[in-house]
């Protein structure tokens, strides 16, 4: 039944008909994310949530209507930390490690789960929102509902924090400053410990880099345009430069 109910999550989807099509679509779409809730995850059950998480980020550039559900799954599921460890009180897990959870779980699948949620948040729906308008504000919902699991599962990790934040706001829209390419680039450049393998600017790739040296930036090579009307901010990026180099 596991793989069945997968691959019925993992078929593409298109715009419907009508708008009573298209809200039973998504109320059958739930109810078989409830059933594959149901069913004990083994060998067999991971290897399969593997594949179709490493399969999400060609799924949400070919398919018309993104797998967000089936992304939603996968994280819940396929985390390691998640499923292996005991939660606190605020629903984030310990230390602690119950070996009867473990089976065949590896740490790499943290990164493999976070992997496709991020490419499912940072989707782009290849369909008009004027001509089906119910189905952007479901896919808005979606992925609104991923986004708050993201954030609440990272919100002590300001490296991830800053990856969700790139994939939520596109940089096309939403974007302070011209030297950075993205908010999340700004966010990131308060962190010191981000500075030590990211780049300032840049937007954040994941996995994060881990032996790439941090590139200072110089504010005489800034375009004329990113200099007016933001000289605090110039300001700011070099003193910070100068604690960086005083230490």
């Amino acid at each position: 039944m596991f793989t069945f109910l997968l691959n019925v999550l993992q078929c593409p989807k298109y715009p419907m008909a009508t708008k009573y099509l298209q809200v039973k679509l998504y109320y059958l779409e739930g109810e078989i994310v409830s059933l594959l809730q149901t069913v004990n995850v083994g060998v067999r059950e991971l290897d399969q949530l593997r594949e179709a998480a490493a399969q999400m980020s060609t799924a949400v550039t070919c398919q018309i209507v993104p797998p967000i559900a089936l992304a939603h799954f996968i994280l819940d599921r396929l985390s390691y930390l998640f499923n292996v460890c005991e939660l606190d009180q605020s629903g984030q897990p310990n230390t602690r490690i119950i070996p009867a959870r473990l089976g065949a779980r590896r740490p790499q699948d943290d990164d493999l789960a976070l992997k496709a949620a991020l490419d499912a948040v940072g989707a782009r729906p290849l369909f008009s929102e004027e001509d089906y308008p119910l189905l952007s504000e479901a896919v808005r919902r979606q992925k609104g509902e991923l986004a708050i699991a993201l954030l609440t599962r990272h919100r002590d990790s300001t490296e991830k924090l800053g990856l969700i934040l790139d994939k939520l706001l596109d940089p096309s829209i939403h974007r302070m400053y011209t030297w950075h390419q993205s908010n999340a680039a700004y966010f990131l450049d308060r962190d010191p410990v981000y500075l030590k393998h990211g780049q300032r600017g840049q937007r954040p790739v994941f996995p994060l880099p881990s032996q790439t040296p941090p590139i200072l930036r110089s504010v005489s090579t800034q375009s004329a345009d990113s200099k007016s009307g933001n000289f605090d901010e110039e300001v700011e990026l070099i003193s910070e430069q100068m604690q960086l180099l005083g230490s």
